[in-house]
C-alpha cells in the first residue's frame, strides 16, 4: 500500500484544495459574466460598476494564484510560513509518498511557465505593490501594452488545477476534481438573466411612454352627400 500521508500533510492539502477551488470558481464566474456577448448588456446597465467588478475579481484570482505559488517561507531568515503548494510537496516528500517527487517536478515546471511568471510579475508591480517605474510608464502612455492578460490567468488556473488534482491522487484524497465543470456551473448566470429581463422591461416601458406621447388618432366619418340614401 505504501506510506500514508501524515495528518499535517492532509490538513495542508485541504487548505490548498479550498484555496484552489475558490480561485477556480472565481475564474469560471469571471468568464461567464464578462463573456463578450454580455458586454453590451453590462455597459448599458452600469459600465463603471461592472468594470470595477471585473478588475476586482481578476485581481483576486491573480493574487490567489500567487499565494499558492509563493515560497513556503518568506521574510528575514524565513520567519513567515506560508500555506503553499511548495509546503504541501515538502510534506508529501517527508512522508515518503510515492509520486511526491513527481509533484515536486511539476511544481518546478509550473513556476517556470510564462503565464505564472507574468502573473507573479503583475502582482509584484501592479496588484500587490505599485511599482514606481510601472506607474510612471502607464502615466506617460496609458494604452494597454503586450504582456499580462486574461489568457495568462486562464492558463495558470488550469495548471494549478491540474497540480492540485495530481496531489489529491498522490495523497489518496477523494476530493472533487477541479476544472471548468467544477464549482457552481450556474453562478453568475442568474445575474445576467435578471439584467436581460430588466432591460427588456425597460424597453417595453419606454415603448409605452412613447406611445402615450403620440397625438390621439381619431376616426373621421366622411360627410354624407344629400343624394345618398339613409341606411
Amino acid at each position: 500500500m505504501g506510506n500514508q500521508p501524515s495528518e499535517e500533510t492532509v490538513q495542508a492539502f485541504k487548505c490548498i484544495w479550498q484555496e484552489a477551488a475558490r480561485i477556480n470558481s472565481k475564474w469560471q464566474i469571471l468568464q461567464r459574466v464578462f463573456a463578450e456577448r454580455n458586454i453590451p448588456l453590462l455597459q448599458k446597465t452600469d459600465p463603471l460598476f461592472f468594470i470595477f467588478c471585473q478588475e476586482g475579481m481578476a485581481r483576486d484570482t491573480l493574487m490567489g494564484i500567487c499565494r499558492l505559488t509563493d515560497p513556503e517561507r518568506q521574510g528575514r531568515k524565513g520567519k513567515y510560513e506560508n500555506m503553499t503548494i511548495e509546503r504541501l510537496v515538502r510534506l508529501a516528500k517527508a512522508d515518503g509518498l510515492p509520486g511526491a517527487d513527481g509533484l515536486a517536478g511539476k511544481l518546478s515546471w509550473l513556476k517556470k511557465c510564462a503565464s505564472v511568471r507574468e502573473i507573479r510579475d503583475a502582482r509584484n508591480k501592479r496588484a500587490g505593490h505599485w511599482d514606481a517605474e510601472t506607474a510612471l510608464a502607464w502615466l506617460a502612455s496609458p494604452e494597454p501594452k503586450a504582456g499580462f492578460g486574461p489568457h495568462h490567468l486562464r492558463a495558470a488556473v488550469t495548471l494549478v488545477n491540474d497540480l492540485v488534482n495530481e496531489a489529491a491522487k498522490v495523497l489518496r484524497q477523494h476530493s472533487r476534481p477541479l476544472g471548468p465543470d467544477s464549482g457552481s456551473p450556474d453562478a453568475g448566470q442568474k445575474l445576467i438573466e435578471a439584467l436581460e429581463k430588466a432591460a427588456s422591461l425597460e424597453e417595453a416601458i419606454r415603448a409605452i411612454e412613447a406611445a402615450k406621447e403620440q397625438p390621439e388618432l381619431r376616426t373621421i366619418t366622411p360627410a354624407r352627400s344629400k343624394d345618398q340614401p339613409k341606411p
